[in-house]
């Protein structure tokens, strides 16, 4: 609902969208199989799975390591074989996955994103609506964005615990780690697009 978000929503009207809300899905954090994603040279040689961002991709190269792109279904297997060795995602979506259960840390506190979804509709079907009948859809997407908001925070904590209690080391980086990976995660937003850069810095602010 804030001025990032809402420029990001407009983003969809070239596309034939009216963008209504941004439901967010958690924190991403790095999973490994061994030592903690402490710092980047942990991840050199290894090889991880995420999902499809040149930004993350790009950060996981800067640190040494191998980004590999894969269907979710496929990542279980992925992990079990040695296929690789780490996942970037959210611990709302590997602890219903069980990925817990061929991962052994998890690492909080790094530059990694959060993930979420856009709430859209076609345009043309918008703007077919009466005023009456957008204020009153817009309400009921405010109120459906708040509980998404509350279910969330909800699912992250269960979500934290179900890996924890399944042998799940979970480790929060120190200021200097954050840090180090801050620094790293710096030279990749130097390469975005002046839109990117700017919505960064308000970010930062």
């Amino acid at each position: 609902s804030g001025e990032i978000g809402q420029s990001l929503l407009a983003k969809l009207d070239s596309r034939g969208l009216k963008g209504l809300a941004i439901w967010h899905d958690g924190p991403v954090y790095a999973f490994t199989r061994g030592e903690p994603a402490v710092t980047p040279a942990v991840l050199k040689g290894m090889k991880v799975r995420v999902a499809p961002s040149k930004p993350l991709e790009a950060l996981l190269q800067k640190s040494g390591a191998a980004p590999i792109s894969m269907p979710a279904t496929e990542v279980y297997l992925a992990l079990q074989q040695g296929v690789v060795n780490g996942v970037v995602t959210t611990p709302t979506y590997a602890a219903p996955a069980k990925w817990g259960e061929v991962l052994t840390t998890m690492t909080r506190g790094a530059m990694w994103g959060v993930g979420g979804y856009g709430v859209a509709m076609n345009k043309r079907s918008w703007e077919k609506l009466t005023p009456e009948q957008q204020a009153g859809l817009s309400k009921a997407v405010a109120e459906a964005t708040a509980w998404n908001q509350a279910q969330t925070l909800e699912n992250i904590k269960n979500s934290e615990k179900t890996l924890a209690d399944g042998g799940m080391k979970i480790v929060d980086l120190t200021p200097e780690q954050i840090a180090a990976w801050t620094t790293l995660a710096k030279e990749v937003w130097a390469t975005q697009s002046d839109d990117i850069k700017a919505m960064v810095a308000k970010i930062q602010k």
